[in-house]
This record gives C-alpha cells, structure tokens and sequence, in this order.
C-alpha cells in the first residue's frame, strides 16, 4: 500500500531540530509523516516592506468613507465595526449607519423569501449597535445551516457490538499505479468510515479522500467503499464535503446501511473511561479494538484540541468511530504517534456534531471563521502577538501585546475557548472582544472571515521577520539595524514556546540565516545562528519549523 501526502495537522505549535530525533505524527489511512527537509528544498521567504495597518487610527470622515464603501460593496459585517469602533458622532456617519440598517433589513427579508434560517437579532437590537448598548455579542444577518442529520434513526439492537461493525465501511481511494525502483505497483489510499444516515451519508477523514479534492493533484483517482464481508464487492462514492482544519469529510454511497452510527448525548471524555474503535487497519475491515482514553485537550487540530487514547490502531484505521460501551460515537480516529505504542488521537464527538451541519450545506469546502490575530497562553491569559494585516482583528483596532479577556461576551482564557465560540458564530458575525490595553479595559467590534487554510503561510509571504519569529516561535525581537531583515536581539521569549525550549533569554543575539516553507510537509522553516549569553556565547546553529496550519491564529 502507498504512502499518502503529508499530513496538514497542527501537531506542535513548533518543533526543533538539533541532533535529536523527533517523533513522527502519522495519520493513520496509509498516511505519511512529518519529515524536516534540507533549506535548499524550501521555497524561499523574501523580505517585504512593512503592510501598514489600517482604519483603527484614522480621522472620523475617512472611516466613515470606508463604511459607504463596504456597504455598497455587500460587505455589511465590516461597516459594522467601523462604525462601532469610531463612538464619534457626525451627520456624514448618520447617513450611513441608516444605509447599513436598510441594507440589513433587506438582507433579512431575501433570506425569509429564500426559506432560510436566520441568526439575526431584533431591528431594535441591531439599531442598539450603534449606541453600544448591547452586553453581548450581536450579529450581521446570516443564514443557518440548522441541525443536521435531523432526528435520531431507529437502529437494531444498539448494545450489540456485531451490529456497530454492520454501520463501518473501508473508503478505498485508488491512484492508479505508481513506479517504485523501476516496477509499477499499485497507489491505493485505506481508511475507515461510518454511516450517519440510513440514506447513504458517511464521515471519513479528509486526509484519506484528500487526491479526490486537492486541486494541485493532477493524477487519477477513483472513490469507493467496501462494506464488512462484502467478498470483495466495492460502491461508487463521491466526496460532499471536507474541512481541512478538522480533518473531517462527507461522503455519499447510493445505499442503505443496516445500522446507522449516532453521536453520544453526554458529557466530554474522561481519563479511563472505555472506548472501542472500529476500522479497516491495513484494508482488514470489521476489526474492533478496545482501550481507555488517555487523555483529552490534546492540542493537535487547527481548530480543536483531540482525545488521546490507547486503543490499538494502524494505518487504515483513519476515519472509523470511536464508540463508548453504549456504541455512541464520541470521536472518529485520525492519527498516532509511530515510534509508540498506544498514543492514538481522535477527534472528539462534540466537534464532529457541530462541524456536521456546515459540511451537510457546503457542498464543497467548509469555510471556518477567523478573526486573523495570533495569541499566545500564559498564566493570566491571552496575549496578542501578531495581528494580519488586512483581517478582522485589523480593521477592529486589535494591537500586539494587548491582553484577550473576552470574546462575545464569554470570559476567555484560553484558545480552544475561542476556536469554540468562533464556530458557535459562524461567518460574518459581528462580536465585541473584551481587552485590557495599558493596563485599562476596553471592548471593540470584531467581525468573523473566513480562515485562510494556511495562516502561517499569508504571513510568512506579507511580512517581516521580525513579527513573524514571535508568532511562529515564541521569539520577540528587536531589528539590530542591519539593513536585512535577518539580525536581531531577543527582547522576550514566552514560556512553553520552541524558543523557550532553545533556553533563549533576552539579550541573546540571533541571525537568521537561512528561512522558507517546505511545502512538502507543510511548515515554515528557519536556521538560526544563535549565541546564548547564558552559554557564554556559543555559537550553535538551529533549525526551527511550525506548522503553516498555525492554531495559534484565532
């Protein structure tokens, strides 16, 4: 069987390499793994001029020139916090604030003629925008994808671990032949899949269907599932939808499954509570393992922290359920960690439940929220290390070094919070973010975009080192005044980040002397010449990587 592409996971915020082996993260169809490369692979990083922020700091009347320009281009969220963010008050911002309600109003009734579902507040409500009286979050009309699949099916005997098996399936991706020292041999993609519906839909995981949907892959490829002991016989399927960030995807057979999988009621996983998995390891389909979870808020996702467990899964298992004694899914398998026996990862149920409705109406590419800023966790909170020029958190005044305190109206802490709220809102929301800056609280308006399937990678290519280094890895720098973009001294270094690991403190001077993206693996990469005032000035050379996929970046 072949290997597959890279995994796009989050694995670690960063990793580094001296002489020291890393451990592989490997995704479990007969997916491959995370492999540092030479620099002279890399796709080079260029020194570009600093994007100026924009709007938070302008006069009144360009602002407001800006909101007519944004709703009259249909961009009603991003009027919306401009307005909000600037309380000044003037006859020119009056005129449009009404364009903005009138253009919402009409938005609400075409979704109404439509038959669509809307998640907007009150014409009062939304009027309340503009005097900042709302305590909590408010929204631009959207429409809802709703719950889905809809009700509860009635299955056979739930109890009965032989009737689970009757609901599997092992997705089959078949790439044609592939030339291995001379001799062509087959290039077939494994994994597992369950039924969600008596009327054919399934999940898998996206990196098993991922040659069916990647645009860059020009090569054959042909979609199928096997039932368990079908005796070979395979079914057509196509791909509905997948979500890069949770590696999550919907497929579609023309069948119906004698058992169809439901999705547990109750509360999160605990360590040492029993779960059983159900896949295809190595094509063998209707294998069942049994195991405990090890643990649970496993950074590992973009989006989502994952549930670690010691059920025995292999390549092949990528897409199968995780069930509790009563056969509920309460995660779907996805990856594990090579080199160990027993640290498997999978998706936790709760996330799955709330991606399912957005892949049932995307019909494509899930698009997932973000506001575009990077933060970091410490033992206050959140701080603000980076924010994209150009996103939300930009256009909303957001700055480095402010402290996140709430989102929506929720106090925050901590990351996996935010990933949560931001999915609760979905796209186009309009949130106030609660911030302390210099010490003083303050609220501004954020709205919610779409996330870039490679934040680290829009970075790497629109701006400086120096701001990318604190995102990346944890290094603040200041430029030493060379007149490239590659000579700095540390000025901070945030704890449990790759350059806290290295033992940088402030002080220490660091040449960048070589950076890129591997787009083979996915990350960016940086060699670093570093001389650690603590190691008497040593000179060693290091070679850092992140993940492009940055789940720093909310």
């Amino acid at each position: 069987m072949a290997l597959g592409s890279a995994p796009r996971l989050g694995s670690f915020s960063s990793f580094f390499r001296t002489s020291r082996k890393n451990s592989r993260i490997v995704l479990f169809p007969f997916a491959a793994f995370l492999l540092l490369l030479p620099l002279s692979f890399l796709t080079s990083c260029k020194t570009v001029s600093t994007v100026p922020r924009v709007y938070a700091s302008w006069p009144l009347p360009s602002v407001v020139d800006k909101a007519q320009e944004a709703v009259s281009a249909g961009e009603l969220s991003r009027a919306a916090i401009l307005l909000l963010n600037h309380p000044e008050a003037s006859a020119q911002k009056n005129e449009v604030e009404k364009k903005l309600l009138a253009a919402l109003k009409l938005a609400q009734e075409k979704a109404l003629k439509e038959g669509k579902k809307l998640e907007a507040r009150s014409d009062s409500e939304v009027e309340a925008l503009f005097t900042q009286l709302p305590a909590g979050s408010a929204f631009v009309p959207q429409t809802s994808a709703g719950n889905w699949p809809p009700v509860p099916v009635e299955n056979p005997e739930t109890n009965d671990p032989q009737n689970w098996l009757k609901g599997t399936a092992t997705v089959i991706v078949n790439r044609g032949l592939r030339m291995v020292n001379g001799a062509a041999v087959p290039d077939i993609m494994l994994g597992s899949g369950f039924f969600i519906t008596k009327d054919g839909y399934l999940l898998t995981n996206h990196h098993v269907i991922a040659s069916m949907v990647d645009p860059d892959y020009k090569g054959y490829a042909r979609l199928t599932i096997k039932l368990p002991n079908s005796r070979g016989e395979s079914l057509p399927a196509k791909v509905v939808a997948w979500d890069l960030n949770h590696d999550l995807a919907l497929l579609k057979v023309e069948y119906k499954p004698p058992y169809v999988f439901q999705f547990s009621p109750g509360p999160t996983l605990v360590p040492g509570e029993k779960v059983v998995a159900l896949g295809s390891p190595g094509g063998f389909d209707a294998t069942m393992t049994q195991g405990i979870v090890s643990a649970t808020r496993r950074p590992l996702l973009p989006m989502s922290n994952v549930i670690q467990v010691d059920v025995a899964v292999n390549p092949g298992n990528s897409g199968g359920p995780l069930v509790n004694e009563k056969g509920q899914v309460v995660g779907i398998v996805f990856a594990g960690i090579q080199q160990f026996q027993g640290v498997n990862f999978a998706i936790p149920g709760e996330v799955v439940q709330k991606m399912l409705p957005l892949l049932k109406a995307a019909h494509g590419a899930v698009s997932v929220p973000w506001i575009g800023a990077g933060l970091v966790e410490d033992m206050i909170g959140l701080e603000v290390t980076y924010v994209t020029p150009q996103s939300p958190a930009d256009w909303a005044g957001l700055k480095v070094g402010d402290r996140l305190v709430g989102f929506a109206g929720v106090k925050v802490n901590d990351i996996s919070t935010i990933q949560n709220l931001v999915l609760a809102y979905g796209l186009n929301a309009v949130v106030p973010l609660d911030i302390v800056r210099d010490g003083k609280p303050q609220r501004i308006w954020c709205s919610l975009q779409k996330r870039p399937d490679e934040p680290l990678k829009r970075v790497v290519n629109e701006d400086l080192m120096a701001n990318i280094l604190p995102l990346a890895f944890g290094i603040v720098v200041d430029d030493t005044g060379t007149p490239v973009d590659q000579s700095f001294h540390v000025v901070k270094v945030f704890a449990g980040s790759a350059g806290d690991e290295l033992g940088l403190t402030s002080g220490d001077p660091i040449i960048v002397k070589d950076s890129g993206i591997d787009e083979r693996t996915k990350m960016f990469m940086v060699l670093l010449d570093i001389k650690k005032r603590l190691g008497g000035y040593l000179e060693s050379m290091v070679e850092l990587a992140a993940p492009l996929t940055a789940r720093q970046m909310i």
